[in-house]
């Protein structure tokens, strides 16, 4: 990746070419000894954070490289070596940068991992995945992805009825951490 920084085309497919070999070594353990796969994680790790810091404003870059990250932080050590690096903020200001659907839904994926595995301070990140939510609330995977960062950041999240909405109306709408309706409740089925 660090020879094809310059070329975003290139750059792109390589991201791509790197979801689909750590997906398949996630899902096939491939043989491949497990320090050569985490040092190959790490590096991948510091080129992604390296690429979006090179094209910020590269929607198609910052799409991939978030992608990248999703398949990347399912490991522990992998989520917290990329909170260490700064990825928290790289992934924040994709999202900001970007509002298209694809982009917030592997912007939420790469925030779940790295506050769950990576242990990533929590500041800001309810209100990127509230943002989300309300930009897309039409949208059940971008809700349901904006809902795992959320409970993992809120304390009580949709744990508790809206006395709001209960009353007739909640001005907040879908950004309301609080439930609105049995079925809004986390834990419903």
């Amino acid at each position: 990746m660090r020879k094809l920084r310059s070329d975003p085309p290139a750059a792109a497919l390589a991201c791509v070419v790197l979801v689909r070999y750590f997906g398949n070594v996630h899902s096939e353990h491939n043989g491949c000894a497990r320090g050569t796969v985490s040092q190959l994680q790490v590096g991948a790790i510091e080129e992604v954070i390296i690429l979006m810091d090179r094209h910020p404003s590269h929607g198609g870059i910052q799409n991939v490289c978030l992608l990248l990250f999703g398949v990347l932080l399912r490991d522990g050590s992998a989520a917290r070596h990329a909170v260490n690096g700064g990825a928290v903020a790289k992934v924040i200001r994709a999202m900001e940068a970007t509002a298209g659907r694809e982009v917030q839904y592997n912007g939420l994926t790469a925030l779940r991992l790295l506050t769950d595995a990576g242990r990533a301070a929590r500041p800001g990140l309810q209100e990127v995945a509230l943002r989300a939510k309300a930009a897309h609330e039409g949208d059940s995977g971008v809700c349901n992805a904006a809902d795992e960062v959320l409970a993992l950041v809120t304390p009580r999240f949709k744990e508790v009825m809206c006395w709001h909405w209960e009353s007739g109306w909640c001005k907040l709408g879908p950004r309301c951490t609080y439930a609105h309706g049995p079925e809004d409740m986390r834990g419903a089925l």
